[in-house]
Order: C-alpha cells, then sequence, then structure tokens
C-alpha cells in the first residue's frame, strides 16, 4: 500500500478523533448550561408568584375554568380571550390540579420537552449524538423561549408539538401505532393557538412524500385523532359565536366571520407594521437582532451557502437540510401575518420558535454533512445571551456545579467521548 494513501489515512482519522472530542466537550458546555439554566428558573419559579400579563389574565383562567367546567363552555375574559384553543391550558390545569405552586414550572418541563425530541431530531437527520445534544441545547435556549420559562403562555409547547411532529413524520412508518402518534401530536398543535392549522397544513405538505403508499384506511384513526384533537376547539367557537376563530374579526374571500367588537388585533400583523407602521421596519430589525442576534449572522451565512450551492454553483445539494430549512423559512414567513400588535413586535418573535428551531437544524446537518465545526462554534457563542436571564443564587449554583461534576466524573468513568 503506498504511504501517501497511508499517512492521509492516519491523518484523516487523527481529523475524526479531533472533531469527536470538540463535539464531546462542546456538548458537555452546553448542555450544563442549559441545566443550570433551568435549575435556577424552577427554583425562583417554585418561590415567586405568577406575575407574567397574559397568563393571569387568560392562560391561567382559562385552565382553573377547565378544572371546574370542563372544555364545552368557555370563561367570561375580557376582550373574548376565553375562546383561544386550550390544549396548552389543559397541561397547565393538570399541574395546577396536582398543586397550585407548579405553575410557574409549565414551561420549564416544555423547554425539557424540546430539548429531549430536538435530540432526537438530530439523530434522526444524521447528526452524531454529541452533535445533536449541542443542536438540541441551542434550540432550547433560544432568546424568545428563555422569556418565557416562569410564565404560563404556550408557545414553548407549540414548539415542542411542532418539532415532535417533524420528527413523527419524518420517520413515519405504516403500523397504525406510528401513524396515530402522528395524528395524536399534529392535533395537539392545532389545537394549542390559532397559527396551530396553519403550521399543521404547512408540516403535512412538507412531508406528503412520505405518506405515499400508505394505504387511506390506515390513515382514518390519524385523521380523526387530528380532528377531534385539534378541531374540536374550532368546532366549539363555532357552535358559541358563529366564528371558529373568535374573538378575531375576519374577512376573506367575501365571508365575513364576526369576533369580538373590542378585540381588534386583527387590524395588524408583523408584515403591515414593518411596512407601514412609523418606524416599524426598524422596530422589526431591532427585535429581531434582540432575540436572534448571534444566529442571525450564521444562519443568513447558512441560506446564503445554501443559496449558492443550488443555483450559483449547481453542487450537489443535501436534499434533507434543503427540505428542513425550506419548511424552518415557511414557518418564520407565517409569523408576518400572525396577527400582533406593534408595540408587541418584540414580545412576538417567540412565534418564530418552531421555525428558527427548523432553520438551526438545517443549518448543524447542512455544515456536519461537510466535516464542519460552525455550528459548535454558533452554539458556544450564543450561550452569553443566557446570562443577562441569570441571578444571583449561590445555593443554585452550588448544587449544580455538584451535580455538573459527578455526572462529568461518572461520564468520564464509564463512557468514552470517542465512542460517538
Amino acid at each position: 500500500m503506498p504511504f501517501g494513501i497511508v499517512r492521509n489515512g492516519i491523518v484523516m482519522c487523527n481529523f475524526i478523533s479531533f472533531m469527536k472530542r470538540v463535539e464531546y466537550f462542546t456538548a458537555t458546555i452546553c448542555v450544563w448550561a442549559l441545566i443550570y439554566f433551568l435549575a435556577q428558573q424552577s427554583y425562583l419559579g417554585l418561590v415567586s408568584p405568577a406575575a407574567e400579563i397574559d397568563s393571569l389574565v387568560y392562560h391561567i383562567p382559562i385552565a382553573r375554568h377547565i378544572l371546574t367546567h370542563g372544555w364545552s363552555t368557555v370563561p367570561n375574559i375580557e376582550q373574548g380571550w376565553g375562546y383561544y384553543p386550550a390544549v396548552g391550558e389543559t397541561i397547565l390545569a393538570g399541574l395546577l390540579l396536582i398543586s397550585g405552586s407548579l405553575m410557574n414550572l409549565f414551561n420549564i418541563l416544555a423547554v425539557a420537552l424540546v430539548f429531549f425530541v430536538s435530540v432526537l431530531l438530530g439523530k434522526a437527520f444524521g447528526l452524531r449524538p454529541n452533535s445533536s445534544l449541542v443542536y438540541a441545547a441551542a434550540v432550547s435556549l433560544l432568546q424568545p423561549a428563555l422569556r418565557l420559562v416562569n410564565t404560563q403562555t404556550v408557545d414553548i409547547w407549540f414548539q415542542f408539538f411542532a418539532l415532535l411532529s417533524v420528527l413523527l413524520l419524518t420517520s413515519v412508518r405504516k403500523s397504525l401505532s406510528s401513524l396515530l402518534a402522528s395524528g395524536i401530536v399534529l392535533g395537539l398543535l392545532a389545537g394549542t393557538k390559532y397559527s396551530g392549522p396553519f403550521v399543521v397544513l404547512l408540516i403535512l405538505l412538507f412531508f406528503r412524500r412520505n405518506y405515499r403508499g400508505i394505504q387511506f384506511s390506515r390513515l382514518v384513526p390519524a385523521i380523526l385523532s387530528l380532528l377531534v384533537l385539534g378541531g374540536f376547539w374550532y368546532v366549539r367557537n363555532w357552535f358559541l359565536s358563529g366564528n371558529p376563530f373568535f374573538p378575531a374579526n375576519l374577512k376573506f374571500f367575501g365571508i365575513s366571520l364576526r369576533g369580538e367588537t373590542s378585540n381588534s388585533i386583527t387590524d395588524w400583523f408583523p408584515l403591515k407594521t414593518a411596512l407601514f407602521y412609523p418606524g416599524g421596519f426598524r422596530i422589526f430589525l431591532t427585535s429581531l437582532v434582540s432575540e436572534y442576534a448571534v444566529w442571525l449572522v450564521f444562519l443568513g451565512y447558512f441560506l446564503l451557502r445554501l443559496f449558492a450551492d443550488k443555483v450559483v454553483r449547481k453542487a450537489p445539494e443535501s436534499k434533507e437540510a434543503m427540505r428542513i430549512t425550506l419548511l424552518g423559512v415557511t414557518l418564520f414567513v407565517l409569523y408576518f401575518f400572525i396577527p400582533g400588535w406593534p408595540k408587541n413586535m418584540l414580545s412576538d418573535l417567540r412565534y418564530t420558535l418552531p421555525g428558527i428551531s427548523l432553520m438551526i437544524l438545517g443549518f448543524f446537518v447542512y455544515f456536519s454533512a461537510k466535516k464542519s465545526s460552525l455550528p459548535l462554534y454558533a452554539a458556544v457563542l450564543s450561550l452569553p445571551y443566557t446570562f443577562p436571564l441569570l441571578t444571583h443564587h449561590p445555593k443554585v449554583a452550588l448544587v449544580a456545579a455538584f451535580a455538573f461534576l459527578s455526572t462529568f466524573l461518572l461520564q468520564n468513568t464509564f463512557f468514552s467521548h470517542d465512542d460517538n
């Protein structure tokens, strides 16, 4: 065997070993940053009352109404907010049933679930285990989600159901249990927010090929699950008010659906704000930079690379990276048409969590296939944006440090980072 081939083989093996070590230590840093953040926020949530305004005005009252009156009626809340689809509030009601002191852990649980489903999603798209951990930590620590961890808003749960839907449809099988799980999760997604049905349609559109060859009779349980869990809220509202999307006032294709007269939120949406509100485009840009500063740079570069590969260089494309990125971009574009006041532009960027999460997944898949460590750098550079939300709690830090040290020693004693 020629010496050059042997030498190149050794260099490649050394490079792969080095990359595995980099992934291993990056995963350790990112995962424990997430654990410490959740530990501190859990402590604060347990010792503090609920304080976020939307949570107090309608999320918590809807959950309490479910406990006392069920789902067939709605609580009398100003501007008709009691009509909102309530899958998220049903989960919150479950926590309230256990103990009212747990309500601030509502979104802590959601972030943990986002992390675990993101690990599985990364593996499903071909990422190595440690890269999947880095990806999962990165999307769990996105700034719009960090602001919500001690609230009762449903946007992180919406992110979780969207990512879980993508995971199930990516690896959909023809077994009834697999199809039924897909239908259930899509139904939960549709029943969490008014934007849910549109997100469900987009996800199904992008993964329609995965259902080819499956007999319609085997899809019936999944379809019924989707319609029951997701459609119940809209049918209920139609019977109670004549408008499935009450309290919104809607006009489309000559059809007028009358909502709550005092609720005029559909008068504005982000695209209209950016184009026609005084200083609206500046508000949008500053809000976007505030929430996604580091990721804007890396995702912008990534999208340019994808465009260059596809159009300019005609290079072979990563079909999986392309599809998941296009879905993420499409979900991000949907945000521009979701009702929201101009003054809420910053907080409304929480609606982009599913789209940004999938774009970051495409970013990881694309550069991992090129043996690039760029996604690891991006994830680490995004960590400092968690610091402003942390406060000084030395006992929590001590417990977290002890847990980190114990796990690190166990991991290095019984597992080798070269195994991945």
